[in-house]
């Protein structure tokens, strides 16, 4: 017997107050190498950087590779933001942030290119971010 094809996970619409994380013109869903699933989001170097929710830095730094400069936010017991190729880091890990408290400001991506890697994770598993955000 062939094994099921993996269920994919929606998260529930509605439980955090999302916001976008920066402005410009939106890429995506863009898959990484690394498995991970997310929006590329190309603005100008040294531009805002938003935290989409509420939550904790739980993770800065440049160790993973293909995400320069990363932060991660938890929200809550199921929600993780990922916010790649930054420059400027403007919180570090344990800082609690508000929705729409700048975070970082914008970097060089592949290319060098200026852009923000964003990703929503629901239960461990990168999501399409473009539900959960407000309309633009």
């Amino acid at each position: 017997a062939g094994a099921a094809a993996p269920r994919r996970v929606e998260p529930p619409r509605g439980t955090l107050p999302w916001t976008w994380p920066t402005d410009g013109r939106v890429t995506g869903p863009v898959e990484r190498p690394s498995g991970g699933v997310g929006l590329r989001i190309d603005g100008t170097a040294g531009q805002d950087v938003r935290a989409a929710a509420p939550g904790k830095v739980v993770y800065t730094g440049a160790g993973l590779r293909a995400y320069g400069q990363l932060v991660i936010v938890k929200h809550d017991e199921a929600f993780l933001t990922a916010y790649g190729h930054n420059g400027t880091l403007y919180v570090q890990e344990g800082d609690e942030v508000r929705a729409g408290q700048r975070i970082a400001a914008m970097g060089l991506g592949p290319g060098n290119r200026p852009m923000l890697y964003f990703e929503i994770r629901y239960r461990g598993r990168p999501v399409d971010p473009r539900p959960l955000l407000p309309a633009r």
